[in-house]
């Protein structure tokens, strides 16, 4: 009976899960050209010299676009070494500072 209440929760989840993780990498797939266009000065020639002679509306939309892939590829590593790092161990400090506290707290 749990097994038939729990199948299509679990196919729910998954599917949502797999279109995240996609999504994530269509994101950082598409990444690609415009951390290239920041840390290569040829590439960044190359494209300005294809831009030239294009609309403004169209070299407005390319800035935007490349920078909202740019933050979202930030965002998603960030978040994935969030996840990945662990936490570092407490210092001596701080654990003789959370020792005081809780004898303030006691008594």
């Amino acid at each position: 009976m749990i097994e038939a209440v729990l199948a299509p929760f679990v196919e729910i989840v998954g599917a949502i899960a797999t279109a995240i993780f996609e999504s994530c990498i269509w994101v950082l797939i598409g990444s690609i050209r415009p951390w290239r266009y920041v840390f290569s000065s040829s590439y960044r020639a190359q494209v300005q010299e294809q831009m030239r002679g294009r609309s403004s509306i169209r070299r407005s939309v390319n800035l935007f676009g490349g920078t909202v892939v740019l933050l979202g590829s930030v965002l998603i590593v960030s978040l994935l070494v969030w996840q990945l790092v662990p936490p570092p161990e407490p210092t001596f400090r701080e654990n003789a500072l959370e020792q005081i506290r809780k004898i303030i707290e006691a008594g």
